[in-house]
């Protein structure tokens, strides 16, 4: 078992992004790249190449990329009950 096959409890999903929320001064770019950093080069939950899928797929869709992005990852991360942690931020 990899580290990419790990899944982060849904309250340590909920404080990272609460905690990118908070620090993520900048606008949504900011706050993408501390989504990046946090859970693909610190923690190691996804891959490089999962990550920009997912950024891609945000980026074709309508509404603000940032909560896109963190609905994206945390439905990745943990399925339909990680994807509502977006609302902390």
């Amino acid at each position: 078992m990899n580290q990419t096959d790990v899944r982060p409890r849904l309250f340590t999903l909920a404080l990272r992004f609460l905690r990118i929320g908070l620090i993520g001064f900048g606008g949504a770019l900011a706050n993408m790249a501390l989504m990046e950093q946090e859970w693909v080069r610190h923690r190691k939950l996804l891959t490089h190449e999962q990550f920009l899928e997912g950024m891609a797929l945000c980026y074709l869709l309508p509404g603000p990329t940032a909560v896109l992005l963190s609905i994206y990852l945390g439905a990745r991360l943990r399925g339909t009950l990680g994807s509502r942690d977006h609302l902390v931020t």
